[in-house]
């Protein structure tokens, strides 16, 4: 369920990754209506309704007032800025049940997402290192982090190593 998104690029790609999916694709726009859809989806094993980041604490606050046993679980590019995860993680944002990481591929240091890590309580649920839906990891096996910041590390190593020009 697409909810609290006003705009039409959003709700047409989530359409789209539905279908590829084999999922149902919904779009609430108004409290009554996510209420409806709840209600009527209710038998199903799983529901995920999409926020827009825009506004998250109101929007989810939202939710659980339609849903009030929902989980919120952030999904963040695991490329992100530390100043990124500070923003989503830390203050004034709302309680997460869990990260989720997209981009896993992409990231080339994973020093900014062990940072945010360490300081927050977050667990991470599901990490995806591609586009593939077979590319999840779940979070019982934290070894792809682990992987990521040793190939990170060694590139960096590697390229201190590399002689300087004026020693040439």
């Amino acid at each position: 369920i697409s909810f609290g998104e006003h705009g039409y690029g959003a709700w047409s790609q989530q359409q789209l990754l539905a279908a590829r999916a084999g999922i149902d694709c919904f779009r609430a726009a108004s409290e009554e209506a996510l209420r409806e859809l709840v209600a009527e989806l209710g038998a199903r094993p799983v529901v995920l309704v999409d926020l827009p980041g825009g506004e998250a604490k109101g929007n989810l606050e939202r939710v659980r007032s339609v849903a009030p046993g929902a989980g919120a679980h952030l999904l963040l590019p695991a490329e992100s800025s530390a100043a990124t995860f500070r923003r989503w993680l830390a203050g004034n944002s709302p309680a997460w049940d869990s990260l989720m990481l997209s981009k896993l591929d992409e990231a080339e240091s994973p020093w900014p997402l062990i940072q945010a890590l360490l300081d927050h309580a977050t667990p991470v649920s599901f990490a995806s290192r591609g586009k593939a839906i077979d590319g999840l990891h779940d979070g019982s096996d934290n070894g792809w982090l682990v992987r990521l910041a040793m190939r990170s590390l060694r590139q960096a190593l590697d390229m201190s190593a590399a002689p300087d020009v004026k020693d040439c």
